[in-house]
């Protein structure tokens, strides 16, 4: 988007969304207290994300005009059940979690489109977790994924609703994202291996 003339400062969100782990679960006991994750938790922090795409340019962006939003959904949405432990232990299995999922999304998205004057922006690649196969697969990878129908879903049932929201849904493990005319490619990151085993991250 080029910035409008006459309205000073101009500048676009970018809030990325990552691995939410959504259907997992981790109980205290087993990490010593350290942590926790469940159903109601996950429902907290995907309520917290979406308030805070809000809040926080409010609160810390003054003398800018926010012309849009772009969310970079870079995969891992929803844990899976990749792993035996998983398929025992998430507090739902995977299909009823893309299902269950929708809704609050959709509301989230919704609010943004209203707060943002409808220029939001959704790019989705997939992560590991999503994926059907037991084993990460190159050909075909996005189609074997979870977070591909979730996404394209979404899109979808957006459109129906008159929404504004853009949803570009990559058919590539990358997507090519431009901003302000700088690219920006967006990643899962897991086809990265070596380093300290995160190389993704870096």
């Amino acid at each position: 988007v080029k910035p409008v003339t006459g309205k000073g400062h101009v500048g676009t969100v970018m809030a990325q969304a990552t691995d939410w782990h959504l259907g997992e679960v981790v109980k205290p006991d087993e990490v010593l207290y350290l942590n926790a994750f469940n159903e109601a938790i996950a429902g907290i922090r995907v309520r917290q994300w979406f308030e805070k795409v809000v809040t926080l340019p409010r609160a810390y962006v003054n003398g800018v005009y926010l012309e849009g939003l772009v969310i970079p959904a870079t995969g891992d949405l929803f844990t899976g059940e990749i792993h035996a432990e998983l398929t025992e232990n998430n507090y739902e299995r995977v299909l009823q979690t893309v299902l269950n999922a929708q809704e609050p999304i959709l509301a989230g998205l919704q609010m943004l489109e209203r707060e943002y004057d409808g220029k939001v922006e959704v790019d989705a690649v997939v992560g590991n977790h999503g994926r059907m196969a037991l084993k990460s697969v190159f050909k075909g990878r996005v189609y074997d994924n979870f977070e591909w129908l979730f996404w394209s879903v979404i899109r979808d049932r957006l459109a129906d609703r008159g929404s504004k929201v853009a949803g570009n849904v990559s058919t590539s493990m990358d997507m090519n994202v431009e901003v302000y005319g700088r690219n920006h490619l967006l990643t899962h990151g897991d086809q990265f291996k070596g380093g300290t085993g995160i190389s993704g991250a870096y």
